[in-house]
């Protein structure tokens, strides 16, 4: 799925550009968009998963609180819901704080958190893979991609755009512990993949 269109990256690249490289941008665009998710280990793409959460994780005071993967995000709870099993058992979720809930979710609706899993009455058990968690998380189309996501996708593709050689520089820089890209992207950008990169967007 991309995560921006051609009309941005001409936007960018040279808005007079005429039709005739529109393949070879939509090219890009898959190649910037894949390198990101790849760079940040990130399920951008919308999609339905099936996790086994370890129950022994569990953080907080009560040790009520189970956090969703910081790849998973959005998480698109208000169209499609969450489902929770723990050790077998079908739990009830909400999203508001109904006493009739058994988990609550909070964030990860808007892609700048991780969905929490928040137990009301008691912790959860002390297990391996023993809650299942089934999500949709993902942008559906470009049009769902946050401004600032798309205009680092963006920057990316221009980048290989004007310099075929600069992908393979980032990605052995980035995984060496250099962050070349961050010289070649704008600040927001290279901020922001920094932080999806450490999944504390």
């Amino acid at each position: 799925m991309p995560l921006t269109d051609i009309f941005t990256i001409k936007s960018w690249a040279n808005p007079k550009m005429d039709d005739s490289r529109d393949e070879e941008i939509e090219r890009l665009i898959d190649a910037a968009g894949a390198w990101v998710k790849r760079v940040a280990d990130w399920e951008a793409d919308e999609a339905a998963y099936t996790l086994n959460l370890d129950g022994r994780d569990a953080i907080g005071p009560g040790r009520n609180i189970l956090l969703v993967p910081a790849k998973y995000r959005p998480v698109t709870h208000a169209t499609t819901p969450v489902t929770v099993t723990e050790d077998g058992s079908a739990l009830v979720v909400g999203t508001g704080y109904d006493t009739s809930d058994d988990v609550t979710l909070i964030g990860a609706d808007d892609g700048n958190a991780r969905l929490e899993l928040v137990k009301r009455s008691s912790p959860w058990s002390n297990g391996y893979q023993n809650v299942a968690v089934g999500l949709t998380a993902g942008y559906a189309d470009a049009d769902e991609t946050p401004d600032d996501l798309k205009q680092l996708v963006t920057e990316v593709a221009v980048m290989m755009f004007r310099s075929p050689g600069w992908l393979g520089k980032a990605t052995k820089s980035t995984r060496g512990g250099t962050l070349t890209f961050e010289k070649d992207l704008t600040p927001l950008s290279a901020t922001l993949l920094t932080r999806l990169i450490e999944g504390i967007v």
